[in-house]
């Protein structure tokens, strides 16, 4: 199954959770910086930003307006937050939009403004976005 894992961050956080979900799934992490397209043979989508003022990226952004998603793909969306998650939902809707089934989204709090929530995501963080990656993968590959 061609995976891929898409992330939008600022600094760092959702980069890191992006890394993690790629680490699970046995490919790698890349910044949506520039990409106006998936790979054709892209069969599941991890994709992922950090929310700022209840917007995803705008790298993230541009991406879901631009992309032409492969027939039959799906994907899970995930993301790191100060207060609002809305633009988890966002980038679930732009892709159902498109025609894309997703299987999940998963979210954790991120640090913002250099002085809330020091340390996040943290390791029970990473934690846990890999057991939703392998969630998620196990589910893609059951309806194979």
């Amino acid at each position: 199954m061609k995976i891929e894992v898409i992330y939008g961050s600022r600094g760092g956080n959702t980069r890191k959770v992006a890394e993690a979900i790629a680490g699970q799934v046995g490919t790698a992490a890349k910044s949506a910086k520039g990409l106006t397209s998936l790979e054709d043979e892209c069969q599941l989508l991890f994709i992922g930003s950090g929310i700022y003022v209840g917007r995803p990226a705008k790298e993230i952004s541009i991406l879901l307006e631009k992309m032409q998603p492969p027939a039959g793909m799906k994907a899970a969306v995930f993301g790191t937050y100060g207060s609002e998650t809305k633009a988890i939902e966002k980038i679930q809707a732009a892709l159902e939009t498109k025609g894309v089934e997703v299987l999940g989204t998963w979210g954790c709090p991120g640090k913002f403004w250099a002085i809330f929530r020091r340390g996040r995501p943290n390791d029970a963080d990473i934690a846990a976005a890999r057991t939703f990656a392998e969630e998620i993968l196990n589910k893609a590959q059951r309806q194979v």
